[in-house]
């Protein structure tokens, strides 16, 4: 499989992330913050969709253990 497409996307995305990072003020207090501004600049970009999901699934996942653990 050909990953230049997907390679490609993520650094135009960590791109992004850089120049929103260091454009906003005030600066953003969280990730998730970060990510609504670089999907506010590129709302239909197929790849932060894709990182978001897996995003929202890692975080699931995370709040799931800590209610088992609790």
């Amino acid at each position: 499989m050909n990953d230049l497409p997907y390679t490609v996307g993520m650094l135009s995305f960590i791109y992004d992330l850089w120049i929103v990072w260091f454009s906003r003020e005030p600066v953003p207090q969280s990730w998730s913050e970060l990510i609504k501004d670089v999907e506010r600049l590129h709302p239909n970009d197929r790849y932060i969709q894709q990182w978001n999901a897996e995003y929202e699934l890692i975080r699931r996942q995370e709040q799931g253990q800590r209610g088992h653990d609790a």
